[in-house]
């Protein structure tokens, strides 16, 4: 049984359509697209606190060092600034105003936009959006060439079809269908031929 279910039509197109995904995947993988929010300010990505005491990192070994340079007036004791350096710059690092590893903590507001701005204050947006057509490229392939007819205990006749469809859309990729009709014929004066 299992070397007729390996020389069946069904069998060699189903391992056909199986390499032949593998193959696609292989040679044309789906692109993954890196979402991020972009490059940073230097002086926000290297913040340090002013009352940092660990002088070496003990998992890093890097040396962080801070020194206070002044305190701006004003209420509940002013601000104080302070000058940061941090040891083991990374290769997508930029310098500050002030030197690479080095940064003045003097405070800034940053703002991020996503959508419609706070202070938006009724004027008229204009939203463009382009995307690419949805197409889908489809070819359906009968399993079993012809129908299969076979009669139930109450002699209705079944009519068995199995199809399979393979399909490439250019949003999801490569992909496939397998599906199955069944019809059935009311039962008529003609017995069922029996094997006997």
């Amino acid at each position: 049984m299992i070397r007729a279910l390996h020389n069946s039509f069904a069998f060699k197109c189903l391992t056909a359509f199986v390499g032949l995904s593998l193959l696609v995947d292989t040679l044309l993988p789906t692109a993954a697209w890196a979402l991020t929010s972009g490059p940073t300010q230097p002086e926000m990505a290297s913040f340090t606190p002013i009352g940092t005491s660990d002088i070496v990192n003990p998992f890093t070994g890097n040396m962080s060092w801070s020194t206070h340079l002044l305190t701006i007036p004003g209420p509940g004791g002013g601000y104080p600034v302070n000058l940061a350096y941090n040891a083991g710059p990374t290769l997508e690092e930029e310098a500050s105003w002030v030197g690479l590893g080095f940064n003045v903590n003097a405070g800034s507001v940053n703002r991020q936009l996503r959508g419609l701005p706070d202070d938006f204050n009724g004027d008229i947006v204009t939203k463009e959006q382009t995307s690419r057509p949805n197409r889908t490229l489809s070819a359906e392939i009968d399993l079993v060439p012809v129908n299969s007819e076979f009669y139930g205990f109450d002699g209705t006749k079944i009519n068995a079809n199995l199809t399979g469809q393979l399909y490439y859309n250019n949003y999801r990729g490569m992909g496939y269908q397998l599906g199955a009709n069944f019809s059935t014929i009311e039962a008529t004066n003609i017995m069922p031929p029996f094997i006997g």
